[in-house]
């Protein structure tokens, strides 16, 4: 029962970081994104899903 609570806590955790994370960095279009801005969402993502 343990992990499933821990796991709840860091999905929810996770989420609000990115949410954060995306509301920093502000909303563009993909043509607008400069390359490294791009890669930083990709490995944004990435660690995320490492995260979950």
């Amino acid at each position: 029962m343990d992990t499933i609570w821990q796991y709840s806590i860091r999905t929810l955790l996770g989420f609000i970081v990115l949410l954060l994370l995306t509301r920093l960095l502000g909303k563009k279009q993909l043509s607008q994104m400069t390359f490294f801005t791009y890669i930083t969402g990709i490995a944004l993502g990435n660690i995320a899903g490492e995260m979950v």
